[in-house]
């Protein structure tokens, strides 16, 4: 009896070895991690990237974007008022990356103390539209109002400055003029209104300071064509900011392509 037993318990063991093999033959096609990664690492090594535009993108749909093609992410963050956003990317677009390399972004987070301005309603922006064209009194303006010039600070003017016409024309040559004519260029032609990101050109990075993007988070911006996304384009832009108490404090004027 005794080697019938054994017999059956061998036979028995047999049978449940036969199932959990049996088992793990189902289960091997529902968990194929490693072909599909060797797979994937063989793409990876002879693929190329052209890489897009990423500044102004939600870094979450960037980042995504980005690791489905085959790149990592390295991210740095910078305090903005419009937090979740790529500021700046290395290498810029248009570059040819092989998949797996590395694509540096700064992104805005939230400031650690609130101060941030919102975005602003197109009023003081038609405001200063309308006293360019010759129409009624000067907008209301800060104590201090800054010129800009293709993103570069150009001229500083008090209240009483800024209330004169002359102080609006800078003595700078720029897009094949000799100067620059901010109030002129405001009254060339009808200019159609939409928010953009400050100081963004396409390709390009920011010029102002780090502190200054912190304060002026987004603008009004006046186009004579089209209303885009960016401002940088065949057209002239003119963007304006205001402070709490939605008086004028900068002014920048962008003609042409970057």
């Amino acid at each position: 009896m005794r080697p019938t037993t054994v017999k059956h318990v061998l036979a028995a063991a047999a049978l449940l070895l036969a199932g959990c093999s049996g088992a793990a033959a189902d289960r091997e096609p529902r968990e194929p991690a490693p072909a599909p990664v060797e797979d994937v690492d063989g793409g990876v090594d002879g693929g190329v990237v052209a890489l897009p535009v990423l500044v102004g993108s939600p870094v979450r749909q960037v980042r995504r974007s980005l690791v489905d093609q085959g790149l990592l992410v390295a991210v740095q963050h910078r305090a903005s008022c419009a937090p979740g956003v790529v500021l700046e990317q290395y290498p810029p677009a248009g570059a040819e990356l092989p998949v797996g390399s590395t694509v540096r972004l700064v992104v805005s987070v939230h400031p650690p103390t609130a101060s941030c301005i919102r975005p602003q309603a197109p009023e003081p922006a038609r405001d200063l539209q309308r006293w360019a064209l010759g129409d009624g009194e000067p907008p209301a303006f800060a104590d201090r109002v800054r010129l800009w010039v293709a993103n570069q600070p150009r001229r500083m003017l008090t209240r009483a400055q800024a209330a004169r016409r002359s102080s609006w024309i800078l003595d700078e040559p720029y897009a094949e003029r000799r100067d620059a004519r901010i109030l002129e260029s405001l009254a060339a032609s009808s200019m159609r209104g939409t928010r953009v990101p400050p100081l963004w050109c396409v390709g390009r990075r920011p010029a102002p300071s780090p502190d200054l993007l912190r304060r002026l988070p987004w603008s009004w911006t006046l186009l004579t064509r089209r209303a885009e996304v960016r401002a940088c384009m065949d057209v002239v832009a003119v963007q304006v900011w205001v402070d709490d108490a939605r008086r004028i404090t900068d002014v920048n004027l962008l003609m042409g392509s970057p």
